[in-house]
C-alpha cells in the first residue's frame, strides 16, 4: 500500500556523525588535491530508467552530504544487469564498489564510474583513467567489514595496474560486536 508521509530513515534513523563532522565531510573537496565520495549498500535510485529506492539519497540529505557523490546497491545493481551477473554480486566486499566510488571521487559520471570499474574489477583491463590515483593517500571510514574488504580488493586490482595508493581504514561504530568485526578486517 502507498505510504504517504516521511518514513523512518527520513524522519528517525539516528545520524552517527555530527553536523559538525558531516559539514567537514562536505567542505573536504573544497581544497585542492582532496576528493571525497560516498559508497553505500543502501538501495538508491538506479542510473538509468525508472526503479530503485532513494533510501541512500535519503541517508545523504538526512546527514547534509549531497554535494558528494555516492556510489550505491542499484547502481552497482544496473551493472551486474548490463554484465549478465546476479543482483547484489557488485556490492561490498567486491572490488568493483570501491572502484566505482574511486571514479567518481575523481569526477566520472555515475555510468562512466561504473564501466570502467567493471572493467579493472571484473576483466582486469585498464582504461588508462586510473593514472591520477597513482601516489594518493585514501582514508577509508566504513561502518562494515564488508566495506573495509571491498577497498583492500579495490588496492589490490590498482596495484594490479602499477597504480600504487596508500590505504587507511577507519571503522566506524558504536556497537561492540561490530568493533570487533572491523578490527578483524584490519
Amino acid at each position: 500500500p502507498e505510504y504517504r508521509g516521511n518514513g523512518y530513515l527520513a524522519t528517525l534513523d539516528p545520524p552517527l556523525i555530527s553536523p559538525q563532522a558531516a559539514a567537514r565531510l562536505a567542505a573536504w573537496p573544497t581544497e585542492p588535491g582532496r576528493l571525497a565520495v560516498v559508497f553505500t549498500n543502501r538501495p538508491s535510485r538506479r542510473p538509468s530508467g525508472p526503479g530503485g529506492t532513494p533510501e541512500a539519497e535519503i541517508g545523504l540529505e538526512r546527514l547534509g552530504l549531497t554535494s558528494l557523490p555516492y556510489v550505491a546497491m542499484s547502481h552497482l545493481d544496473w551493472l551486474a544487469g548490463q554484465r549478465g551477473l546476479d543482483e547484489q554480486s557488485l556490492i561490498k566486499p567486491s572490488p568493483v564498489h570501491v572502484l566505482a566510488a574511486l571514479r567518481r571521487a575523481l569526477g566520472d559520471s555515475l555510468v562512466e564510474s561504473l564501466e570502467a570499474a567493471g572493467r579493472l574489477g571484473l576483466d582486469h583491463v585498464d582504461d588508462g583513467g586510473w593514472a591520477p590515483l597513482h601516489g594518493s593517500h585514501t582514508t577509508v571510514f566504513e561502518d562494515s567489514f564488508r566495506g573495509l574488504r571491498s577497498a583492500r580488493a579495490a588496492q589490490a586490482a590498482l596495484e594490479g595496474i602499477t597504480v600504487h595508493m596508500t590505504l587507511d581504514l577507519r571503522g566506524v561504530t558504536t556497537l561492540p560486536a561490530k568493533r570487533a568485526a572491523l578490527e578483524a578486517a584490519g
